[in-house]
């Protein structure tokens, strides 16, 4: 994997590769449940490049050699869900959906290793130590984009709170929080 994910993640995605490559890795689990409530790029993302995700998921899921692949999101994302279903339905593409109950910290990677796996991350360690690794929707899109020489030069974020027009970006990477308030 040579791929710069979207939330300081490159070095993560070097462990997966050693990870991996060792046989220890059997779990990727996509966090498609936003942590805080005004957030919703991830959902934006789900509902509208289900395809992508899917495709890259598929990819990921064949050239590691894991065995489970997961998207984990809030059961009432239900726009969401019928997407992601609808894109692995096209293709049918071995991936699971797995619908998580609304709670607060839903969108942590080690409550979502155990919702999804049934398995306690160690204190001080991280979900590799029980086989999973977890990433979240906008770095599988990333992915997706540089399965097609797209390089990682935009990122989605959401605009919302007291501001004019709440609403959902795709920037270049830098632009200022002034531009993106306009």
């Amino acid at each position: 994997l040579e791929c710069c994910g979207t939330h300081g993640t490159t070095a993560a995605l070097a462990m997966l590769n050693d990870a991996v490559k060792k046989g220890g890795i059997h779990t990727i689990v996509i966090n498609g449940a936003e942590c805080e409530p005004l957030l919703r790029t991830d959902r934006y993302i789900m509902l509208n490049h289900a395809p992508e995700l899917v495709r890259a998921l598929s990819a990921l899921k064949s050239e590691l050699n894991i065995s489970h692949c997961v998207i984990a999101l809030k059961h009432h994302y239900a726009r969401e869900i019928a997407s992601l279903r609808k894109a692995i339905a096209a293709v049918g593409a071995d991936i699971a959906i797995h619908e998580m109950e609304s709670f607060y910290p839903a969108g942590d990677e080690q409550t979502i290793v155990y919702e999804v796996t049934g398995r306690v991350v160690p204190p001080a360690a991280i979900p590799m130590a029980v086989g999973a690794v977890v990433n979240n929707v906008a770095t599988i899109y990333a992915i997706s984009q540089a399965m097609d020489g797209i390089p990682f030069t935009r990122k989605f974020l959401t605009v919302t709170g007291e501001v004019r027009k709440p609403t959902i970006l795709c920037v270049p990477v830098g632009t200022s929080y002034a531009t993106c308030l306009a």
